[in-house]
């Protein structure tokens, strides 16, 4: 008899993809806002705005650049 739940090498309760499953999920989002184009990317912020307004401003926080530095927070 085969289980139903995959195996995951950091045990059954781990919450955490483990590096493969992370990379095609990054990939996956990445090629869904590829394929938005602009009027679905500012509907899908708008979306986060009401709905998770804390990670739309932690967003905004990291993608705005540093003052005098002129690099993106994302990258200090």
């Amino acid at each position: 008899m085969e289980p139903i739940i995959t195996d995951h090498p950091h045990g059954a309760l781990s919450l955490w993809p483990v590096p493969d499953e992370r990379r095609a999920q990054l990939a996956d989002r990445e090629s869904r806002l590829k394929a938005l184009g602009p009027e679905g990317l500012r509907l899908a912020l708008a979306f986060l705005v009401g709905y998770q307004p804390r990670a739309f401003d932690a967003a905004l926080d990291a993608a705005e650049p540093c003052a005098g530095e002129g690099e993106l927070a994302l990258f200090r």
